[in-house]
């Protein structure tokens, strides 16, 4: 009988401790919800080159593009730019840049989106946010034959 009541207290304060749940992703998914435009655009490439590490900025100087997240978890992007690129030991240079993707999205906490398209999938870290503005991070990495590039993109987005 003992064995049962130091069971029965062990019990109940587990249930005690159990953290409540979190409605704040319920919240974020109705936020998020919408057209969002992409106001303004920068990335930092960094690839190896002779074995040394070459970091290229880039920022986009004419800009048409948005994020649509639905509310049964769809969203399609957007993206007509020129971005304007800083190449070392060689200068500015700018190239036009377009892209469009649908898919679906995942919210997985208050600062991580996962969009998965036929792209593949890739999180959406959201660093700030107030009613009508989000700042976020893409990192992606990609393989080609010549090189390997490491970016990391920020967005600002507006509804």
């Amino acid at each position: 009988m003992k064995k049962f009541a130091t069971f029965a207290i062990l019990i109940l304060v587990l249930a005690a401790c159990k953290k409540p749940e979190d409605d704040n992703s319920n919240e974020f998914s109705e936020y998020i919800v919408g057209q969002w435009n992409i106001d303004e655009l920068e990335a930092d490439i960094t690839t190896d080159i002779l074995g040394n590490p070459v970091q290229i900025p880039a920022e986009a100087i004419s800009l048409n593009g948005f994020y649509q997240f639905n509310s049964d978890q769809t969203f399609k992007y957007m993206v007509d730019t020129d971005m304007e690129i800083i190449i070392p030991g060689i200068g500015i240079d700018t190239i036009p840049y377009k892209d469009e993707q649908e898919g679906t999205y995942e919210i997985i906490n208050d600062n991580d989106i996962r969009l998965n398209s036929q792209g593949g999938s890739t999180i959406f870290e959201v660093k700030s946010k107030s009613p009508s503005t989000i700042i976020g991070d893409i990192n992606e990495e990609i393989d080609t034959m010549a090189l390997k590039l490491d970016l990391e993109i920020e967005m600002i987005l507006r509804k």
